[in-house]
């Protein structure tokens, strides 16, 4: 009978040293060291071979791994982008007249913008 091929695991070695073997395309965030439980924060990036890259980054080759929180320096500017992009986006819509803001009356606790 003809086997189906199936792709030899590829080695990921970890920021403290640890190799671990994985299927080739598995996504970073699929890791057990992305889910952050030991780190005290969620991760929200990782390190790959020395580029920053997303939790959905697929590892096809032999990697080095490290992930990401926004304790760290790499970290915390993925971080700092992300809230600026969400931010210009979020203004041009309303400059674009997509979103259209809704003040509430002010309340005992003060008034509320909600978009």
């Amino acid at each position: 009978m003809d086997k189906a091929f199936k792709p030899a695991p590829i080695t990921i070695t970890l920021a403290d040293g640890h190799r671990i073997k994985r299927r080739p395309g598995i996504c970073a965030g699929e890791l057990e060291i992305c889910s952050g439980r030991h780190l005290g924060y969620p991760v929200i990036a990782c390190l790959v071979n020395n580029e920053v890259c997303s939790l959905r980054y697929p590892l096809e080759v032999n990697s080095r791994l490290a992930p990401l929180t926004v304790r760290d320096r790499l970290g915390w500017r993925v971080y700092r982008d992300s809230l600026a992009f969400l931010l210009a986006k979020v203004t041009a819509e309303l400059a674009a007249g997509q979103i259209q803001p809704a003040v509430f009356p002010q309340s005992t606790q003060g008034g509320a913008l909600h978009l």
